[in-house]
């Protein structure tokens, strides 16, 4: 979410002092959960990611309830890259959201 949210800042022309600030802002209203078939790999490194690892039924699945039983607008569905796929491991899904 920072990634996506630093380069909407970078694509409204802001200057770095501006960027700075208000990706600092964002990043104190984000948090991170995650659901994944072990711990173990998350436990030796702790490194996270928004999304899943073949599983976009599972987080379809968690989307529908999120939009359904949350009020969610904007959730978009990613799977995990690199790194992240042998930490999250086969089958996990991993969420990062805003509050207020």
């Amino acid at each position: 979410m920072l990634i996506i949210k630093l380069r909407e800042l970078i694509e409204e022309g802001l200057d770095y002092p501006a960027i700075s600030d208000r990706i600092l802002d964002y990043f104190k209203r984000t948090r991170l959960c995650f659901m994944l078939t072990s711990v173990h790999n998350l436990a030796m490194n702790g490194r996270v990611v928004i999304g899943h690892n073949h599983n976009p039924e599972g987080s379809g699945i968690l989307a529908q309830a999120l939009r359904s039983r949350m009020g969610a607008r904007d959730i978009r569905i990613m799977p995990f890259t690199g790194l992240c796929s042998y930490y999250g491991e086969s089958g996990s899904i991993m969420v990062g959201f805003e509050i207020d």
